[in-house]
């Protein structure tokens, strides 16, 4: 049974067991307690604690989280990978992880100068480097000299990631934890020690026959695929909670042009009907003057011919006065 299968069996076993305690030393809390109750008080970021432990699930989870970032990063069977780090818990979850993908693994002494690491990455044909922040500055002064190697990834802190690699917690957080569809044959490349001599190791499918071997196989590849599914599930859940608050938008919006249309119409019609009003008002207007003027015609022509009775009759009057005169004489 390989290396690998052990770590998926324990994992499958006792899942909830502690499977590997980090300590440091130099961040020893001042009081005596209990790991229980030292847990409870505990309140320092997780790279920052004086204890750190993962159990056997979370093993195998970063394991193959690790092996699944490779795979997006082009890595194939025989790729060689260096791990450059302090004694960590991040170690051996990384180891484990390249071993899955078939890819060999370069363990480098922490020992090493600058010009030692060149050597030996440029030596065992390394495509990629994972290292701690306790060796940023000797990859430092050899990134310009080590181009073979297309990706580095630094296990520490987000802010201290140099520019020219890439986080190991942040990139392997999104990646799929399911195992790594990877068939190993019996006799695989494992790891380069510093001698750089390859440690040989026997990988034994455990299956009555080849039908179960496909069958493994297939069920690997189905749960792949549906944890896929799952993140592609709850990406898209997120986009619709996304949309769902624009959709609503969207329509509050178009009601609002649909009102504000039927406002500008009804005011449209109430201008028009006023004009309209004011049209008819002025033309009775207009007919009330026409029919003014021609009253105020008949009554200066009955005027005028009134005044033409009058005159006519006190021309009557004075004759009639002037014949009773002349009567009277």
């Amino acid at each position: 049974m390989p290396i690998t299968d052990f770590l998926e069996r324990n994992a499958k076993i006792y899942p909830n067991d502690v499977a590997l305690v980090e300590i440091n030393p130099e961040k020893q809390p001042d009081k005596n307690v209990t790991w229980r109750e030292y847990n409870l008080i505990e309140t320092a970021a997780e790279s920052d604690k004086y204890r750190r432990e993962i159990t056997w699930r979370d093993f195998d989870i970063k394991a193959n989280r690790f092996a699944n970032l490779l795979f997006t990063r082009g890595v194939k069977r025989g790729d060689k990978i260096a791990i450059l780090l302090m004694n960590c818990l991040e170690w051996l979850p990384i180891y484990f992880g390249i071993l899955k993908t078939g890819a060999i693994v370069v363990p480098m002494n922490y020992r090493y100068s600058s010009d030692e690491i060149k050597y030996c990455l440029d030596l065992a044909d390394v495509r990629m480097l994972v290292f701690g922040p306790e060796f940023v500055e000797r990859i430092n002064a050899i990134t310009d000299d080590i181009s073979a190697v297309d990706n580095l990834f630094f296990v520490g802190k987000k802010e201290e990631t140099p520019a020219y690699a890439d986080n190991y917690a942040e990139m392997t957080y999104y990646c799929s934890s399911t195992v790594p569809p990877v068939e190993l044959s019996d006799e695989d490349d494992a790891a380069i020690l510093d001698n750089i001599g390859l440690l040989h190791y026997k990988i034994h499918v455990h299956a009555l026959n080849k039908g179960e071997e496909e069958l493994a196989k297939a069920e690997r590849k189905l749960a792949a695929a549906q944890e896929n599914l799952l993140r592609l599930y709850d990406i898209l859940s997120e986009l619709e909670g996304r949309v769902e608050p624009l959709r609503i938008q969207s329509e509050k919006a178009e009601k609002f042009l649909v009102l504000s249309e039927d406002k500008r119409k009804v005011e449209l019609s109430l201008w028009l009907l006023n004009l309209d009003q004011y049209r008819n008002a002025l033309k009775d207007q207009e007919n009330k003057c026409l029919i003014a003027r021609g009253d105020a015609e008949r009554l200066q022509h009955e005027a005028e011919k009134l005044e033409s009775m009058i005159n006519d009759a006190y021309q009557k009057t004075q004759e009639c006065l002037v014949k009773n005169d002349e009567y009277r004489r």
